[in-house]
């Protein structure tokens, strides 16, 4: 069984380790867990999981096919356009090279396990509304109750009608949504996952972008959910107030995208320390398990020491439509997929 890479190598090469003579590879980062000391680990061996990408089954899997020549477009589109940000002493970025990094990065944030996450935990939060609806329905119209089950059945007897109600008051029904790991569990909530990214396409290509360098010693690091929605800020659109939140991602140890609601004098930004400090503690916020550095430093680690995860702290209900919203832009997100996938 192969092992998928929800977080892309040529990405993450991006944070390789200098290699020192006789003692590490090429091609290897410094992997930062909580409570244990870093250590050097092939790119290839991190940010992985095995079949993490397999769809296997029915209609799902035919948009698995058409997801997958996405992904693949945009993983070949994509590395020459972040090495030319990151090689460039200046930040010029064409529309087609931000449609292409927009779906980069909104793919990367929507394909983590730590977006299956919270992508379950909104489904259950939707069905347990749902639950509460029912059980609300069966105490307070019990008439209309009655009324259904007599027209699908004719012959319900009232000894029947009561233990449906009972079961319907009784049971949990979270129970039977219980996504482990099989095909059918992960394929709802990777296509879930496609129906997101849409959405979040749209949202980045409307905000500004600038470039985030360092110039001192610093250096930016990475993670297993690379993709970080910072703190949300209050915007006005077309007179209406809307929460959103800036994207942050780096691209390498001294350069990372910002795109923000806000449109600020320079498309290039020099951080001082502190600026670094702030970025560097969101990456590690938005962290699963590890983090990923081309150096060996105790403020990475300290930080993570430091920082339990915790999902609701990521953001995501500012960025990533509620379920129960996402399920009317289902079949049409992957129409759209159909209709752009050889456009790269």
């Amino acid at each position: 069984m192969p092992k998928d890479h929800y977080v892309p190598q040529f990405y993450l090469r991006n944070f390789e380790i200098t290699p020192i003579p006789n003692r590490i590879q090429p091609n290897h980062v410094y992997s930062y867990k909580r409570n244990f000391s870093p250590i050097p680990l092939p790119i290839q061996s991190v940010a992985n999981e095995i079949d993490f990408d397999r769809i296997s089954e029915g209609e799902k899997a035919r948009y698995s096919k058409i997801y997958n020549e996405i992904l693949r477009n945009t993983e070949n589109s994509s590395p020459p356009i972040i090495s030319k940000i990151i090689q460039d002493s200046t930040f010029s970025i064409s529309d087609n090279d931000k449609t292409v990094l927009a779906w980069f990065i909104a793919l990367l944030a929507t394909r983590t396990p730590t977006a299956h996450q919270y992508f379950v935990k909104d489904i259950m939060s939707f069905q347990e509304k749902i639950n509460e609806r029912v059980k609300k329905d069966c105490i307070s119209n019990e008439q209309e109750i009655h009324k259904i089950l007599k027209r699908n059945n004719p012959k319900v007897t009232e000894e029947e009608i009561n233990e449906f109600k009972k079961f319907i008051l009784e049971t949990n029904f979270n129970s039977f949504w219980k996504f482990s790991e099989n095909d059918n569990n992960k394929s709802y909530i990777r296509s879930l996952g496609a129906v997101q990214a849409e959405s979040l396409v749209n949202d980045l290509l409307v905000k500004n972008w600038h470039l985030l360098i360092i110039t001192s010693e610093e250096v930016f690091i990475t993670s297993d959910n690379p993709v970080s929605f910072l703190f949300p800020r209050l915007v006005g659109v077309k007179n209406q107030i809307h929460t959103e939140s800036p994207v942050f991602l780096p691209l390498s140890p001294k350069k990372a995208l910002y795109i923000h609601p806000y449109n600020f004098s320079d498309k290039t930004i020099f951080l001082n320390n502190n600026q670094v400090d702030y970025f560097v503690k969101e990456t590690v916020k938005h962290a699963k398990e590890c983090v990923y550095s081309n150096i060996k430093s105790n403020k990475p680690q300290e930080i993570l020491n430091a920082t339990p995860f915790n999902l609701s702290n990521l953001n995501y209900e500012f960025n990533f439509p509620p379920y129960f919203q996402i399920k009317a832009f289902w079949k049409s997100a992957f129409k759209h997929f159909a209709e752009i996938r050889n456009d790269w």
